[in-house]
């Protein structure tokens, strides 16, 4: 065990990541789906209705 705990994560990691699914799907989609998602959380009775 080190002894030392370092982030499961690092911040260089999720950076990399992000940029690797922004040449994935592009940026614009992700974006869109991360509002759709918080929406959805938010208030998913009101966004069925909409549809």
């Amino acid at each position: 065990m080190p002894k030392e705990k370092k982030p499961l994560l690092s911040d260089k990691f999720l950076t990399e990541l992000a940029e690797e699914i922004n040449v994935q799907y592009g940026l614009d989609e992700l974006l869109t789906q991360k509002d759709f998602d918080a929406e959805e959380t938010h208030s998913k009775s009101s966004r069925k209705g909409d549809e």
